[in-house]
């Protein structure tokens, strides 16, 4: 049988980076096993014209079978995929798989037009499809499937087994997705864990260690089951050894859910890794973090940490069954950062107990550690998590299928009304774009080394602001072009301060000279007093293209004038989007504090007055307002970080006295047109104790 893998469009442009789709990997490897012809095209190393591409290798091969898959944020991705399939081969069978479909399959599967999918895990599933479909069996004798049947009705069958012997499988086709010509192209840009290669030569590949969590996080959904599985050491280092001598690995990244538990089985891996003189970075929880067990990772080559820390608020660490204390959290970041090991942390903020005052002690925790690096986000609700499901029940998803078909898709799970949850999110957006650790004496110059089809590389210096180490990064390629700012890590101490990026105001050079020539008469109207001619103005250049300083600009002139008004909302909007795009403005910083300070939030105010002063040691006004608050206000008053808008009640939950309360078989959701649909499987979403 002629199968066409389909590596999905992740990229904006071709040559940028991405990671492989290591599930896409295992599968391919399952077909080749079992004796197919299989072919892939991977969209990301095509031009614009990617889809033509694909048409005309669907034309050409003419494939029994089509095959791809992904997250549920690539959804729209794979639908482009599975119609041009059927466009150009009418007769060709589509299958899909991974956390896109697994999630919810019945909703994944209308909204993509997939003919079959696979839930779960993949290659037991993948291989025991092949051997039926190939041989025109029954598909409803293959567990782990849903498909349609002759009606066109969607059919799942029941769940498969975990797979427990996961060094019986066979590796990842790396070949065939086009590995050994990705891996050249890697740039110390490309990631946080890739600026730690000393050379700027990354050369880095993605296994695992072990499939699913042993924990239940209710944010959080397992495509690989929820059985927790760990691979035989012998047999994983036997795979990294293989990877090495093939494609000159210097990294691995262990993209596990998350690393091992056991103390025992982490001290044997960096025993076993530290000879082979790779570079790792692993998932770890904070419990399995203590001093001596951190020393055996720096020491055999671990460079980056990720730790799910999520919130800095007890209760909401339960609700969220972390199983995590504040305290615990904090040591195992301090220890890491002091065992010279980069940190990649979020804190979430929206979980179904979360309320302002829940976010402000993540927020006060933040404020005080910013130096640790940790983002801030809003929760995403992500198809197949406990959080979904609940929301499903408490009909805040009413329709499914778009939901699906929308992600990323905002939903109010929290104990906050909508109004203080965007205002919220808003202040999250602004401290976290603009609260910046920055680097010093940052240059850069176009290298002398550069990638085929890739964006231009630059060779990139800075000091470190933490240890003072001069850091040299070559022949990096920045594809992010829009975006203030680049967090860059330092080789010596890992910490990940900020440079400005070189290429923010690129995004405006088509209308460089039309700002330039709206902004100077914006100021001779300003200068004249017509604020009102002057705001019309100001207001058309923030809805250009682009994102460059003369738009933050107007941002600021409009915060200015809207706060000289006393509409102080619409000014700190205006300043924040001001500080967004111009974070290493100190008059972008002085103007947000002026607002927050009118709001009474003077954590968040105290936070930019002194960012304005690390950017500008001499800025009067800065150091002036920021001794007024520190002098005038309490401890409790200096420490809020937001505040209540509206008085509204959040949204209407159903109790959660019984809080592991199965979806019963019968329920009936509602779904898209006013349809009613029975799907008995709903409930193998069920949140687990």
């Amino acid at each position: 049988m002629k199968i066409l893998m389909v590596i999905p469009r992740y990229v904006e442009q071709a040559g940028a980076f991405y990671h492989l789709p290591l599930g896409l990997g295992y599968v391919a490897a399952i077909a080749e096993q079992e004796g197919h012809e299989i072919q892939a095209i991977n969209l990301n190393t095509l031009g614009p014209n990617y889809l033509d591409a694909l048409q005309l290798k669907l034309f050409n091969y003419k494939p029994d079978l089509c095959s791809t898959g992904g997250l549920s944020a690539f959804v729209a991705k794979v639908q482009e995929i599975l119609g041009i399939c059927k466009d150009v081969c009418p007769d060709t069978t589509t299958i899909i798989g991974g956390g896109m479909l697994s999630g919810d399959p019945e909703p994944a599967m209308r909204m993509t037009g997939a003919d079959i999918g696979v839930i779960g895990e993949g290659e037991d599933s993948f291989g025991e499809f092949l051997r039926v479909f190939s041989g025109s069996g029954d598909l409803a004798m293959v567990d782990g499937l849903i498909f349609r049947n002759g009606r066109g009705e969607l059919i799942r069958n029941k769940p498969r087994s975990a797979i427990m012997a996961l060094d019986d499988l066979p590796w990842p086709s790396y070949d065939l997705m086009g590995f050994g010509d990705v891996i050249d192209t890697q740039s110390s840009l490309d990631t946080y864990f890739y600026q730690g290669q000393p050379n700027s030569n990354p050369r880095s590949i993605d296994m695992i260690t072990s499939r699913s969590c042993p924990f239940s996080c209710t944010f959080c959904f397992h495509p690989a089951g929820k059985v927790y599985r760990e691979r035989d050491l012998e047999k994983f280092f036997q795979e990294v050894s293989f990877y090495k001598e093939k494609y000159a690995i210097n990294m691995v990244q262990i993209v596990d859910e998350l690393f091992s538990l056991r103390r025992d089985r982490l001290h044997e891996f960096c025993e076993r890794m530290e000879p082979l003189g790779l570079q790792w970075l692993v998932q770890l929880h904070v419990n399995s973090c203590d001093r001596e067990t951190l020393k055996k990772m720096e020491r055999s080559g671990c460079s980056f940490i990720s730790y799910g820390v999520e919130s800095m608020d007890p209760s909401v660490l339960v609700s969220m069954k972390k199983k995590a204390k504040v305290e615990r959290v904090d040591s195992a970041l301090r220890l890491t950062a002091e065992e010279k090991i980069g940190i990649q942390a979020n804190l979430i903020f929206g979980d179904t107990v979360e309320t302002l005052e829940t976010a402000n002690n993540s927020l006060k925790w933040w404020a005080k550690n910013t130096d640790l690096g940790v983002y801030l986000s809003a929760l995403q609700v992500y198809p197949g998590s406990p959080d979904y499901i609940e929301a499903v029940r408490d009909g805040l998803i009413t329709d499914r299928d778009h939901f699906v078909n929308e992600l990323p898709v905002s939903v109010n799970i929290s104990q906050m009304n909508e109004t203080n949850r965007t205002f919220l999110t808003i202040l999250l957006s602004t401290y976290g774009l603009g609260i910046l650790d920055i680097a010093q004496d940052s240059t850069h110059r176009i290298s002398d080394k550069q990638f085929e089809n890739r964006k231009t590389a630059y060779d990139i210096d800075f000091t470190c602001p933490t240890c003072q180490t001069e850091n040299h990064f070559k022949s990096a390629v920045i594809d992010t072009e829009g975006s203030p700012s680049l967090r860059v890590a330092c080789r010596h101490c890992r910490t990940r301060p900020y440079i400005p990026n070189p290429l923010k105001n690129r995004s405006a050079y088509r209308i460089r000279n039309l700002e330039i020539a709206r902004l100077e008469e914006a100021h001779k109207l300003l200068a004249a007093n017509d604020h009102d001619a002057a705001y019309t103005i100001l207001e058309s250049m923030t809805q250009l293209e682009g994102s460059s300083d003369r738009k933050a600009k107007a941002f600021a002139l409009l915060g200015t004038i809207e706060a000289a008004r006393r509409n102080f909302m619409p000014a700190a909007l205006r300043w924040a989007d001001a500080v967004r795009l111009a974070p290493f403005d100190p008059d972008n910083h002085v103007g947000f504090a002026r607002v927050l300070s009118v709001f009474k939030i003077f954590g968040g105010a105290i936070l930019h007055y002194k960012q304005a002063l690390r950017l500008s040691p001499d800025h009067a006004e800065a150091a002036a307002e920021l001794r007024k608050i520190e002098r005038n206000y309490s401890t409790a008053e200096k420490e809020v970080f937001v505040i209540s808008l509206s008085n509204d009640l959040p949204p209407q939950r159903k109790s959660r006295e019984k809080k592991n309360t199965r979806i019963k078989h019968a329920d009936k959701l509602k779904l898209a047109g006013g349809r009613f649909d029975t799907e008995p499987e709903f409930a193998h979403l069920e949140p687990v104790a």
